[in-house]
């Protein structure tokens, strides 16, 4: 039987001392009382010198070590376990630190109390650093998505203006000379009149066209500020959808940029289209307020309602949304349940882009 534990003990210590993770042992008043070799290559000290000392001496004295003495203690008093980053050497150059997760397990005497604290810490550097990559990679894509799409409104813009303003003319004028063509020609030949009715009418249906693309690309009215393209786009939504929509504002004509007009503007117009073809609403609201520094803007209908769980991961609707979100310098939120309506929320900062520090 002692054989026995004695072959456990080694394989066990084997273990430990080839392990990469930093395992040691203190005393509920941070005194270190082992460390295996992956911990004491952190240490200032040998383990033959810091063992029975106070661990600041091991481990040197700076605030990652105040928080790890604060968890002995917590453990200590507490006797649970506990886990939480710790970064080691946390004064030097950021290339230098190693993040550690470290997990402390009281260990407990026959009478139930705390004798000793066993850490064990995981390097997690690499986790972190790949973290760090992904986000800068995300942050990119999302600065590269949001160029994008300031390109596209920008040409959406310019489109819309070319097809107005030249397209629109010319098919105002060319209406022009065919009615001059029936005042001229008219008694001369008895069968034109209806031949330039019908062209006429041609014209017009071709320039209620042209403007409904125009309108489409880009309303006119964002040029004039964002309430009155909300009150256009409401007044279209209610004509269209058959839905009644209020729109409710408690403040002035917000500060914005034409960029961020526009960004609210399109999460305004999203909201609305899904409403019309999803939500089997009879009545939608939205409103606009200023609290303190952020502006609060709300799309909200009475219908069916969703599972955001379920349909977050599908709809590039609600994606597109929250990403315009996030390039106002906000976010947008959906709320949502089944048979309890929705709630799309976008909050935004009020402070102008110029005025910004």
């Amino acid at each position: 039987m002692a054989a026995t534990l004695r072959q456990s003990e080694r394989q066990f210590r084997v273990l430990i001392e080839n392990t990469h993770d930093a395992i040691g042992r203190l005393t509920p008043d941070f005194r270190l009382i082992y460390a295996n070799p992956a911990l004491e290559a952190l240490c200032q000290l040998p383990l033959v010198e810091a063992r029975g000392r106070p661990a600041r001496e091991a481990f040197g004295d700076n605030s990652q070590v105040d928080i790890f003495a604060d968890m002995v203690r917590e453990v200590a008093n507490s006797a649970t376990s506990i886990e939480q980053e710790l970064i080691h050497g946390i004064d030097g150059p950021p290339d230098q630190q190693h993040h550690y997760l470290v997990q402390l397990v009281p260990e407990l005497n026959p009478d139930g109390e705390v004798n000793s604290v066993l850490s064990m810490a995981r390097d997690i550097t690499s986790i972190r650093k790949t973290e760090r990559r992904l986000s800068e990679s995300n942050q990119q894509l999302r600065e590269l998505t949001s160029r994008r799409e300031s390109a596209r409104e920008e040409e959406r813009k310019l489109i819309a203006q070319e097809i107005h303003d030249e397209l629109g003319q010319h098919l105002t004028a060319l209406r022009m000379g065919i009615s001059m063509l029936r005042l001229q020609f008219g008694e001369q030949a008895p069968g034109l009149n209806d031949k330039v009715l019908h062209l006429m009418g041609l014209c017009d249906r071709t320039i209620q066209v042209v403007r409904s693309i125009a309108t489409s690309l880009r309303p006119a009215a964002l040029n004039m500020g964002l309430y009155p393209a909300l009150e256009w786009l409401i007044g279209e939504f209610r004509q269209h959808s058959q839905i009644h929509c209020d729109f409710t504002t408690h403040t002035g004509e917000p500060r914005l940029s034409d960029e961020q007009a526009t960004k609210a503007f399109r999460v305004v117009q999203e909201a609305l289209n899904n409403i019309a073809r999803h939500s089997g609403a009879s009545r939608a609201q939205v409103s606009l307020e200023q609290l303190d520094d952020v502006y609060r803007l709300d799309i909200t209908d009475n219908g069916r309602g969703f599972d955001t769980d379920l349909v977050n991961k599908r709809s590039l609707g609600l994606a597109g949304m929250r990403e315009r979100g996030i390039s106002l310098g906000g976010e947008v939120v959906i709320f949502s349940h089944p048979g309890q309506g929705t709630t799309v929320q976008a909050t935004f900062p009020a402070t102008p882009p110029e005025e910004a520090p």
